[in-house]
């Protein structure tokens, strides 16, 4: 998805991320959201995941979905954001990942 911005705070091992709807976007996006943390680091589960990504590739990524509201849309200039509680399994080792965050009815 364009047009987003994503930010995440450091807690030990739980992370806040947040996104929002860019101002140069004009439309709103519809929901469901789900916040997909693709290339996951191997020390480290996301234990609040909502599932696994078996619909879009890159496949068997965990994702959690995103509560948007009562109107099931982000309109422009509104943003959302989303703890993500790890599981490390080695110390020292950072928790490393890329984001992507998908739309519609169709489950990741």
């Amino acid at each position: 998805m364009k047009n987003l911005n994503v930010i995440s705070r450091d807690h030990a091992d739980r992370r806040e991320c947040g996104f929002g709807n860019r101002p140069i976007r004009v439309h709103p996006i519809s929901g469901p959201l789900s916040l997909v943390l693709d290339s996951l680091s191997r020390n480290a589960m996301l234990i609040n995941k909502t599932g696994v990504t078996a619909n879009f590739p890159p496949l068997g990524s965990p994702f959690v979905d995103v509560m948007i509201g009562a109107d099931n849309m982000l309109n422009p200039g509104e943003s959302v954001s989303v703890a993500l509680e790890f599981a490390k399994r080695r110390a020292g080792r950072d928790i490393t990942y890329s984001t992507r965050v998908l739309t519609g009815d169709l489950p990741p």
